[in-house]
């Protein structure tokens, strides 16, 4: 993968303009109010912003992110309503992003012009992250934002989100034909909700033609300024998808979410915790069911870490665990940022895997660099995991019991307790039956040891991991089949190896032993988390029964309606259940997914079921 093309932008008397297309980014005079007139009020946000619903999503996508002019409005017309329901979430794609230190002054100059916008013009800087491909996921105030970056067809196809409206604002088409094409036009369509609204500057025949093919009713209304002229566009019809590579047909659509009601959540560690909180912000009511109470697994650590996780190459999983470590650390320093202790990392890494991994183009350098003996990671954090789940689940309701989970005519129920309107199973290895998972979740015990010493001054990861606990340190961990129900001990073995692994890394071995904690994962045969719906296996061994033969079928996946899992966390639960939680969060309430089709997929429940079907096993679900 290589880096992505830079903007090319050179400012004019104040106003931002694209060398490469030719073409301004704003007017300096008046570029927000224009904003504001094509976007805002060519969508009529302020009358739909003031009719949402509690609990209820609105969701914009964006073609041509830019400097955040459009978004910031679309901010500052959402914070305006006049009551506090509903949420706003947008997806914006930008194929020659601002790099991070230019678009913060660019923002400043803009507040600096627009006094009205500017709150909104700084959080958006100071939420704006270092480009690099894929997509992050941003929080700004009560708002979500999902910034694709990357080419725009790619970037939609496998964008997860059912949009209520866009902002199509791309520089002019006969500047820039690609952003406007009939195919990005009916990709805009069917990324959107039956009713979405678009609005556009341009009253090129092209575009309009090219709308209109991909379902949507037209119209020209008043333009800003001297642009006599402007689109204004609803969607009638939602067009066929293009066609998507096999394994992305799983991945669910998110224009569906369950049905407007409480959430329950089996588990209260670290996923049930990051999911209590992403659905609480976005309206719903939680319940969390666990009979051992908050952190009481390895949620309960004395000691956590959040690092990158390296992956060769730069397919889905690179992406992945680059964006949920990019993303629980903003989480945490944002919601727990007391439970934060030791900052910054140095990862032991062979000269050409280093190498490798810097090559992807996925990391700015102000995450990850190379160093004379590895990377180093200064954003890297050591934590106190159980801190960090009792500050995300606050007064979130959570019963210490648990009970069988049965789908009635009112929704989902735990034991006696409900109904739901979804039901969510994120506990560790308990979750293959709970689940159904039998043959995808399995346990792993595991145990890290604290000595007094030499404690490191950052954390040292390589073969395992030492990092400064207290005044000492925390060496670990160690991997161990288990039994799932079963409650490890420690071992002297287990601390015998952690004592080979801290002298590995600290370059002497660890002394003043204080005390070993053991623990169970849930772990997956690929090693990967699985996050998404469940679904009835025999059905779906039925349906995609072509799968065997190599035949590919159109079938709908026979999902159970508000039933979903988040386990097989492994040993990276830290780093990356917050992600994984806002994926959740959004098949469940709507909105835009912080994870691409492919991502999704490598994380779906059901992926391991495909390929024993592709592989002709015997199994039939």
């Amino acid at each position: 993968m290589t880096s992505l093309p830079s903007a090319d932008l050179t400012v004019e008397d104040g106003t931002p303009r694209s060398s490469r297309f030719g073409d301004v980014y704003y007017s300096a005079a008046d570029g927000f109010a224009e904003a504001w007139h094509v976007f805002v009020e060519g969508n009529d946000l302020p009358r739909r912003f003031a009719a949402l619903r509690e609990g209820q999503t609105f969701t914009i996508g964006e073609l041509g992110f830019g400097t955040g002019l459009n978004v910031a409005a679309a901010l500052l017309a959402f914070y305006r309503r006049d009551h506090d329901r509903g949420r706003l979430a947008i997806w914006s794609v930008e194929g020659f992003p601002v790099p991070r230190e230019r678009f913060r002054s660019l923002a400043e100059e803009a507040a600096e012009r627009w006094a009205e916008a500017a709150p909104v013009l700084r959080a958006l800087a100071a939420a704006y992250p270092d480009p690099v491909p894929g997509q992050a996921a941003l929080r700004i105030e009560a708002v979500d934002l999902v910034l694709s970056f990357g080419e725009v067809r790619p970037s939609l196809q496998s964008a997860l989100l059912r949009a209520d409206a866009w902002f199509l604002d791309g520089f002019a088409p006969s500047r820039n034909p690609d952003m406007w094409s009939e195919a990005v036009m009916r990709l805009v369509g069917a990324r959107s909700a039956i009713g979405a609204t678009a609005a556009t500057f341009t009253v090129a025949g092209a575009v309009r033609r090219g709308l209109q093919a991909a379902g949507f009713d037209t119209e020209k209304t008043p333009g800003f300024g001297r642009k006599r002229e402007m689109t204004r566009a609803r969607l009638l019809r939602r067009p066929s998808e293009e066609s998507v590579p096999a394994p992305l047909r799983l991945t669910p659509l998110l224009g569906v979410p369950a049905p407007e009601g409480p959430v329950a959540i089996l588990g209260a560690g670290i996923a049930g915790a990051s999911l209590a909180w992403h659905l609480r912000r976005a309206g719903r009511e939680v319940v969390l069911f666990d009979p051992n109470g908050a952190a009481s697994g390895a949620s309960g650590n004395p000691v956590g870490l959040v690092t990158p996780r390296l992956e060769a190459g730069g397919g889905w999983a690179a992406r992945f665990y680059r964006d949920a470590y990019r993303y629980a650390l903003s989480l945490y320093e944002d919601a727990a940022s007391a439970a934060l202790s030791t900052r910054g990392a140095d990862i032991a890494a062979d000269d050409a895997r280093a190498a490798k991994t810097i090559a992807t183009g996925l990391w700015p350098e102000a995450m990850l660099r190379l160093e004379r003996e590895g990377l180093r990671a200064d954003g890297a954090a050591a934590l106190r995991p159980a801190m960090v789940v009792r500050a995300l689940i606050g007064d979130t309701p959570l019963l210490e019991r648990t009970g069988t989970l049965s789908a009635g005519a009112g929704g989902w129920r735990v034991g006696a307790d409900g109904p739901f309107a979804a039901a969510v199973v994120a506990c560790g290895p308990d979750a293959a039956a709970l689940g159904g998972l039998h043959t995808e979740l399995s346990a792993s015990d595991g145990q890290i040891d604290l000595f007094g010493g030499p404690a490191p001054a950052r954390v040292l990861s390589g073969r395992g991991y030492a990092a400064p606990y207290e005044d000492g340190v925390a060496v670990g961990a160690t991997y161990a089949p288990g039994r799932i129900g079963a409650r490890p001990a420690p071992s002297a073995d287990a601390t015998e190896e952690n004592e080979a692994r801290g002298e590995a890394l600290l370059g002497s071995r660890p002394s003043g032993w204080r005390a070993a904690v053991a623990s169970q994962r849930a772990v997956t045969p690929d090693r990967h988390p699985v996050a998404g719906p469940l679904f009835d296996r025999t059905l779906f061994a039925e349906r995609f029964e072509g799968l065997r033969t190599g035949r590919v079928g159109d079938a709908d996946p026979p999902y159970a309606e508000g039933l979903f899992v988040l386990s097989g966390l492994g040993s990276r639960g830290l780093s990356a259940a917050p992600l994984l939680a806002a994926h959740l969060s959004a098949l469940i309430t709507g909105g835009p997914s912080p994870l691409d089709a492919g991502e999704a997929s490598g994380v779906h429940p059901a992926r391991f079921l495909m390929r024993r079907m592709k592989r002709g096993d015997a199994e039939r679900g």
